[in-house]
């Protein structure tokens, strides 16, 4: 499967008039891991701001988009959306059913010095699923750092986010009753105040759109 800049599959709801395609993007690349027919090697998808899906059956193209309205959904319904898809086990590769899959997305950030990365990582549990772990952190670190800053990070069950109050910024740990486990927490925290990067994370996946809709 390819992935190229041309007119859409997949498009953002709303383009400013003086706007291009190579002007406006939401994601920028996806890496898919143990998710639907991406298998645990993984495969990662590099995106513009309009895409045409191109390969033949089988390939993944329904998959990609079916990713996208994954992470759409992290904004708000989680649940329904994995639902629809037929319950949590039709999500997870077969050749893999008790892994988790791993969703991961580069993100547009005009407000920030670097793009942002959301990632999550989802199991079956019982009869539902439940978030193992999910982070939300700058592509890359700053210079002069080893790690990149991070706006949240369960950290499989210690959450703690770093919180903005005025001028200042300082991290706030969670108790893992606080975070619901099937719940991504862009749906969980909006607050452009506080958790401004968590607030536009979910804003702009709630614009994106796909022609069908």
């Amino acid at each position: 499967m390819s992935c190229e800049p041309a007119q859409a599959e997949l498009s953002e709801r709303t383009l400013p008039s003086s706007a291009s395609a190579s002007q406006k993007r939401t994601i920028r690349q996806l890496k898919l891991k143990n998710f639907l027919s991406f298998g645990p090697e993984g495969e990662t998808v590099e995106l513009q701001g309009l895409n045409i899906l191109v390969g033949p059956n089988g390939s993944g193209k329904s998959n990609l988009v079916e990713a996208i309205a994954l992470l759409r959904a992290t904004a708000g319904d989680l649940r329904g959306v994995i639902r629809r898809g037929g319950g949590v086990r039709e999500w997870i590769w077969k050749g893999r059913p008790d892994d988790p899959a791993r969703l991961e997305a580069v993100v547009e950030n005009p407000a920030g010095n670097l793009p942002l990365r959301h990632g999550l990582s989802f199991q079956a549990q019982d009869q539902g699923f439940e978030l193992d772990d999910e982070w939300i952190e700058n592509e890359k670190p700053f210079s002069g750092k080893k790690e990149p800053y991070f706006y949240y990070h369960f950290q499989q069950g210690r959450p703690v986010l770093n919180v903005v109050s005025g001028k200042r910024k300082f991290k706030r740990d969670l108790k893992r009753e606080d975070v619901e486990r099937d719940a991504s927490i862009l749906s969980q925290r909006k607050d452009p105040d506080a958790y401004p990067e968590i607030t536009y994370l979910s804003d702009s996946y709630e614009r994106i759109s796909q022609i069908w809709d």
